[in-house]
């Protein structure tokens, strides 16, 4: 028989209590983040976490998995063939976009459709969605009002995580028609908050959506201001300028716990920090010289001085909150200044020079000069280049850097989920940032998502990590907590294991 999910509970949006009193009509909740672009389409290239907060509160998702377990969102119920290869959604009846335009099975396959069938014409075609969420998707259709068909090239165990993606969030098909290639400055969800207005570099914002399907927002609007510079969020906060933040710097975290009008929440993140090794750049193109470096750094000092230790050491490539994160992994590369000389003189690379491209926000400046400094001990030449954390990841994307440093955090709990997004060789990520282009690896992370017994789908996890680790298109420095410091008055916020799971609908003011 085909295997099926019963109708469930209705997912919680925040874990604020049900009964929470409204606040004060046109309460506003100001947060801060690093970046803001100007592209809210949720399906396009990440630019920033702050920014990818509005994803979350402007868009909702088939399922839910903030908790890290699958429940109902705009579908209230879906089974799967006997095979694996389809997906049947029985979608929440009575939902509206935004525009007052109503969501139904026809919204949804217009959505996922438009990002596989490049003869849509509303074809998407830079598509953070189709290289992660809709991998080995051939099909999306309405196979009745309230009911949506999935169909697969292969089986998936992690269908159902990925759908829960912020980028796999539905937008209204009028909109999208309307507004044409402008769309993503123009974004209409079905979410709890809606769009008001956005200025990239500087603050979005958005407004309570009344008619919202699920726990209405108490606050009437959320400004999300980008404040790449930690010293002036910490002065934000302390002036009461904002409410809510995880832009932090590790070492005020004392400070402000001794503060009685701030709040501060610490949980391990689904996160790892890492140094980007571009394996086409022709001084890389060595693996020798891609392992030299991973034992030229030492992440225990990166954890000591840079994140005040608020982190742990990297212990491969999937962290702690997720299944397959491997202890044995461990010192994968002992800190190793000697052996480091040895592989770059094997190589023939005494006389190393690379550039080094960092966010020019947060740790990351400091970050980059200490990892300058280490590699200048074993003879490598290091130039710093800081980019403004809005144009970042699109620079990375391009492939015309040496090295960088940057963060890759989960979404869901799905292992296979950042090995899709970053190193799949369908996925332009891949080779853009990393010049990785492995089929080796692309048939272990096929395996390990089509394996749906999870004690087999563990040693299938190991080894692609292993390859990663041989193979080096990053080298991991560590695996990061999440911090939230909030204002006092900031009631039923919960800090979540997921960096884009910031939810806005269960917050009060007091």
């Amino acid at each position: 028989p085909a295997e099926a999910l019963k109708p469930a509970e209705a997912p919680k949006p925040t874990a604020a209590p049900a009964a929470a009193a409204p606040a004060k009509p046109g309460a506003t909740l100001v947060a801060a983040g690093e970046s803001i672009g100007d592209n809210y389409d949720p399906s396009v290239s990440f630019q920033g976490w702050s920014h990818a907060w509005t994803a979350a509160n402007l868009f909702d998702t088939l399922v839910d998995s903030r908790d890290g377990k699958i429940s109902p969102a705009l579908a209230t119920q879906w089974s799967t063939s006997p095979d694996r290869l389809t997906y049947t959604f029985k979608l929440r009846p009575n939902v509206k976009f935004h525009d007052g335009t109503p969501f139904d099975a026809e919204a949804v396959a217009f959505n996922y459709m438009r990002q596989i069938d490049d003869k849509h014409p509303s074809y998407q075609a830079q598509s953070i969605t189709r290289g992660v969420t809709l991998v080995g998707v051939t099909k999306v259709e309405a196979t009745g009002p309230l009911e949506v068909t999935f169909t697969r090239s292969r089986p998936s165990v992690a269908m159902l995580a990925q759908l829960a993606l912020p980028w796999a969030g539905i937008m209204s098909p009028t909109a999208i028609q309307k507004f044409g290639a402008d769309y993503g400055r123009s974004p209409v969800g079905t979410g709890p908050f809606v769009f008001e207005k956005g200025a990239k570099g500087d603050e979005a914002s958005m407004t309570a959506f009344p008619d919202y399907w699920g726990t209405k927002p108490s606050v009437g609007r959320v400004v999300i201001r980008a404040i790449p510079d930690l010293s002036s969020v910490n002065a934000a906060l302390l002036a009461g300028e904002v409410d809510l933040t995880q832009n932090v710097d590790f070492k005020d975290l004392a400070a402000h716990r001794r503060n009685s009008r701030l709040k501060v929440e610490v949980v391990p993140g689904a996160s790892y920090g890492y140094l980007a090794v571009n394996n086409q750049a022709p001084n890389l193109k060595d693996v020798r010289v891609r392992r030299a470096l991973a034992h030229a750094i030492d992440s225990r000092q990166i954890i000591d001085v840079i994140l005040y230790g608020e982190a742990e050491p990297p212990a491969g490539f999937l962290t702690p909150p997720v299944p397959g994160y491997a202890k044995e992994l461990l010192n994968y590369y002992p800190y190793d200044q000697a052996k480091a000389r040895a592989l770059l003189a094997e190589a023939g690379m005494a006389d190393l020079a690379l550039n080094l491209w960092a966010p020019s926000n947060g740790f990351w400046p400091g970050m980059a000069e200490l990892m300058q400094a280490e590699l200048a001990k074993v003879g490598v030449k290091i130039s710093v280049e800081k980019i403004d954390p809005a144009r970042f990841g699109g620079q990375v994307s391009e492939g015309k850097h040496d090295l960088f440093i940057w963060d890759g955090s989960q979404s869901s709990a799905d292992p296979g989920e950042l090995m899709n997004s970053f190193f799949l060789s369908s996925n332009p990520r891949s080779m853009g940032r990393y010049g990785f282009n492995n089929k080796e690896f692309d048939d272990l992370v096929a395996a390990q998502d089509a394996e749906a017994d999870e004690a087999k789908r563990q040693p299938i996890l190991l080894q692609a990590q292993k390859l990663l680790l041989d193979q080096v298109p990053q080298v991991f420095l560590y695996h990061g907590r999440f911090a939230t410091v909030m204002s006092s008055r900031v009631q039923g916020f919960k800090t979540l294991p997921f960096r884009h799971a910031v939810y806005f609908n269960g917050i009060t003011l007091s």
